[in-house]
């Protein structure tokens, strides 16, 4: 199944290939997702309201005693830490190819970054494709 990878540490969108679902078991999708995320806990993070895509991330990134770099898509989005991955939805909670492209999807995000100076953190966003 043709997914994209979101990886702001490398400050990157691919697309990637994963296993689709077998009937209505996700089982090896979810074991997929969670090795190319880097996590134990997958969640919806952002929802693409005009064809059913959806971004999962890692649900307890900011737990980690290291803050992981973050993504947003759009600046009216929330921030989403660590990597990313979007899949096609088929309106109906099941999963299908990603509709969205690299080119699209990396015209909407903007890798948040953390500047500290002073014991004082602030982050800035900054356009993923100039």
């Amino acid at each position: 199944m043709k997914a994209l990878l979101i990886d702001p540490k490398e400050k990157k969108v691919s697309e990637v290939e994963i296993p689709g679902p077998d009937g209505d078991d996700y089982g090896e999708q979810l074991k997929a997702m969670r090795g190319l995320i880097g996590c134990d806990c997958v969640s919806t993070a952002h929802y693409f309201h005009n064809n059913n895509d959806v971004v999962f991330s890692d649900d307890e990134a900011l737990l980690r005693p290291d803050v992981p770099e973050m993504f947003r898509i759009g600046l009216d989005a929330g921030v989403i830490p660590g990597k990313g991955i979007v899949l096609g939805g088929d309106g109906q909670g099941g999963s299908v190819d990603v509709k969205t492209t690299v080119g699209q999807l990396s015209s909407l995000i903007y890798w948040v970054v953390p500047l500290r100076k002073n014991d004082r953190t602030v982050f800035i966003d900054i356009k993923a494709n100039l």
